[in-house]
């Protein structure tokens, strides 16, 4: 995540016209002055509403003795033999405030009441913030005594583009002890002012929006809280949280894509029992589309809808041997947006097409790294490896994958509206026929290159495959694969 780190006048806490009114502003000597609370939060005093109001005097400083304050040899010594410290009464103290020694997570003791060392104004307060882990994702909130708002704030971030958001909470009235700053202590309301920086009154949820970015090794992501509006990546909704709260660790999160010799991008994979653990079922919106179900090859628990001889359609399983990755059984995610283009230009024509696999859209398009590395059209380029809502290994599926969503549409209508699927579809299997009589193979037919497609018009003709020019404008429907292991 590309993040600055910035100090900020203001936390959540609006504090209105008082941000231009006289009060009083404790300073950490016990003195005070009569100046505005932005004069005040700059000097990082504490601010009291109102004139010549006395000053708490509870920062007393006294003897804190603290992790922090041992040497680093005085750590080793400790770690190995805590009772170490019996024997050395002095190691890990220092003369500090009792705001300082609580925000450091010290205990305090405070010295001869009758001959005080001096007083720090400021007492320690609770504050509120995102927690990030070591990839700069949001992983949760969490607590932190400070001894002023200003030190607080500091906890926010801003972002490149001036965005404030993330911005901290700070209690006026508690310490972390007895302060609530995990989700269930937080409103819903709150919880939205913190992730965005803003007091908005939208009913709009926040969630994880992960925007995918090309690097130079690969690609990589960012994640940020925001609403669903806001997000041009994958975003995730707070629903997949039972308290309603979604950070970007979430088990719906996407790990960053690998990339392995000569193929643009891998297909994601899982272990089936972490994917059962998700609860998805199909019509499910996951990971930049609708989740349909899982597709295993060449196996009778993976139903499909149609027929490669062109005539009427049939629920059947085919056993397939045209080429195809290694793995057997994917979890298939099926765009929400048709695409509408020329499949091949007549120059990208040859006599001389690969044998693109019947039941593996992803091969088609990507290749196996080692012979074939997809059609490597104008099309498949502008598909494969290209960045579409958070997600980069789209591509043009099968006439059997094709087959598979066809017959989960006859099992459940509703899948249909979901997906809004009115067209013929064209696959990434192009048409090949051997002519047993001369032993001939040809992929040209009067000088055209067809394609496998499926009718899903709401005719009669539902299911039906036909063969599509690919010189001609057709219908795309982009896929994705999760490959279960």
């Amino acid at each position: 995540m590309s993040i600055q780190f910035r100090s900020r006048v203001k936390s959540v806490k609006d504090f209105g016209s008082d941000l231009k009114k006289i009060g009083t502003c404790c300073y950490t000597d016990g003195t005070s002055d009569q100046i505005t609370f932005y004069e005040c939060f700059i000097n990082n005093g504490t601010f009291l509403v109102g004139d010549n109001v006395s000053c708490p005097q509870q920062g007393e400083i006294g003897n804190c003795f603290a992790c922090s304050y041992l040497t680093f040899d005085q750590k080793i010594q400790v770690a190995n033999n805590p009772a170490v410290l019996g024997a050395n009464p002095d190691w890990g103290k220092a003369t500090t405030s009792q705001c300082e020694c609580s925000r450091i997570g010290g205990v305090f003791h405070p010295t001869n009441p009758l001959n005080l060392l001096g007083i720090d104004a400021r007492i320690p307060q609770s504050c509120c913030y995102f927690a990030y882990d070591a990839s700069g994702f949001p992983i949760g909130i969490t607590c932190e005594n400070v001894c002023s708002e200003r030190e607080c704030s500091l906890r926010g971030i801003t972002f490149n583009d001036g965005t404030l958001r993330n911005v901290p909470v700070y209690n006026s009235s508690e310490t972390c002890a007895t302060s609530n700053c995990s989700t269930s202590g937080l409103t819903d309301f709150l919880y939205k002012q913190m992730a965005v920086g803003a007091a908005s009154t939208t009913t709009e949820d926040v969630g994880a929006c992960f925007d995918l970015t090309k690097i130079t090794t690969g690609f990589s992501y960012e994640c940020n809280l925001s609403f669903k509006d806001d997000c041009f990546g994958y975003w995730i909704s707070p629903e997949t949280e039972e308290d309603g709260f979604v950070f970007c660790n979430s088990s719906f999160s996407p790990e960053n894509p690998t990339k392995l010799a000569n193929r643009k991008i891998e297909p994601y994979s899982m272990s089936e029992v972490d994917f059962d653990l998700l609860g998805l079922t199909s019509g499910d919106e996951f990971q930049g589309g609708i989740y349909i179900g899982k597709f295993t090859v060449n196996s009778s628990s993976s139903k499909v809808y149609g027929s490669l001889n062109l005539k009427e359609p049939v629920e059947q399983h085919y056993n397939d041997t045209t080429p195809r990755d290694v793995y057997s059984k994917w979890a298939l995610i099926v765009d929400k947006y048709d695409y509408y283009a020329v499949y091949m230009s007549p120059e990208e024509q040859t006599s001389t097409m690969p044998n693109t696999s019947l039941s593996d859209g992803f091969y088609n398009c990507y290749g196996d790294r080692i012979n074939f590395y997809g059609h490597g059209t104008k099309l498949i380029n502008t598909i494969t490896g290209q960045i579409r809502r958070g997600f980069a290994d789209y591509y043009i599926p099968s006439i059997i994958e094709l087959y598979y969503l066809s017959n989960k549409i006859n099992k459940d209508s509703s899948l249909k509206t979901k997906l809004n699927i009115k067209n013929k579809l064209a696959s990434s299997s192009i048409f090949y026929e051997n002519i047993l009589s001369n032993s001939s193979e040809k992929y040209s037919f009067n000088g055209h290159v067809f394609v496998y497609g499926q009718n899903f018009t709401n005719t009669t003709k539902f299911g039906y495959t036909v063969l599509m020019p690919t010189d001609t404008n057709v219908y795309l429907r982009l896929f994705r694969k999760v490959i279960l292991t």
